[in-house]
């Protein structure tokens, strides 16, 4: 179905950082006037465009799905003088591809510091 389409077009906008909100509200007015306007797709009449561009805010830098540091701080910054040290030590590469997947699966934040903070025990400390 071409709505769930324009759906998962305007989810991976919302999430490009470098659009400001009034880019994305473009978008919905120049996806709503080709679909209503030009196309007159059926379902385009019932979409919700208005409640779309509502959800075009800026989130602020602290909230938990972009507040990411670099990978190298990412777990170092999380429990520092501790055991985890000492693992993040021993495997460093380990840390960076865990976090680095979970990156390009595009998981929450709190996946991430959940399967990085689950990783730390389960590694028995030579």
């Amino acid at each position: 179905h071409v709505a769930l389409d324009v759906d998962k077009y305007l989810q991976e906008k919302g999430r490009n950082t470098n659009l400001k909100d009034w880019q994305f509200c473009q978008i919905v007015d120049a996806l709503r006037i080709l679909f209503v306007d030009i196309v007159a797709s059926p379902w385009s009449a019932e979409y919700p465009w208005d409640e779309r561009k509502s959800q075009a805010i800026t989130l602020p830098e602290t909230h938990p799905t972009i507040a990411r540091q670099p990978i190298d701080n990412d777990i170092q910054s999380a429990q520092t003088g501790s055991t985890i040290d000492s693992v993040i030590s021993l495997f460093p590469d380990v840390f960076d591809a865990l976090i680095r997947q979970i990156r390009v699966r595009n998981y929450s934040i709190r996946t991430e510091q959940g399967y990085t903070a689950l990783a730390f025990p389960l590694i028995p400390l030579i």
